[in-house]
Parts: C-alpha cells; sequence; structure tokens
C-alpha cells in the first residue's frame, strides 16, 4: 500500500446535520480510503459509530450521477480502551 493523501481532524457533515469529525483520513495509490479513529474513554457505541463514519465517507466521495458500483473501498479502524474487572486493554473494530 502507497499511502498517497492524509488529512487529521477531517469535519463531514450531512443534511440532516448531524456531523462527524474524523481523527485520521488516509487514501492509497488504488484508490482506497482508510479512517482511523481513537477513543480514550470506556464509553461509547463503538460498532456502530464505526459504522456511521463509514456511511459518512461514502456520502462525502460521491458526487450526484456517480455510479454506485465505482464508490471506493473504505475501511474504519476503531480502537478505544476499555476495561474489565480491572484490566486495562484495547478493542479495535474494522469495518470494510
Amino acid at each position: 500500500m502507497t499511502v498517497t493523501r492524509v488529512e487529521t481532524q477531517n469535519s463531514l457533515k450531512n443534511l440532516r446535520g448531524r456531523s462527524v469529525r474524523l481523527d485520521i483520513t488516509a487514501h492509497d495509490a488504488a484508490g482506497k480510503i482508510y479512517n482511523i479513529e481513537v477513543q480514550r474513554k470506556d464509553a461509547g457505541a463503538l460498532p456502530k459509530r464505526a459504522r456511521y463514519n463509514s456511511a459518512m465517507l461514502d456520502a462525502n466521495v460521491t458526487k450526484p450521477g456517480d455510479e454506485l458500483e465505482n464508490l471506493p473501498e473504505t475501511y474504519v479502524f476503531s480502537s478505544q480502551r476499555m476495561t474489565t474487572l480491572g484490566i486495562n486493554y484495547l478493542s479495535t473494530t474494522l469495518i470494510v
């Protein structure tokens, strides 16, 4: 993989007013898009947040009239610090 562009703290808006700020967004030479999110709190709907970020990426890379079969591959990596029974660990979710 050859990364061609990296953006940090990228804000995406939708028509209904709920926006999202993506921690890191990277694009590679093959046209794939990667979003990397890191949550420091042991709270939040990690898989659903990753799914929402993936949908926002899709919605913001298309233009009116684009064919959906040309939609680029997107990957969302979402990591969250968790604590269970006093043990700290990192939980990572991948949405393809």
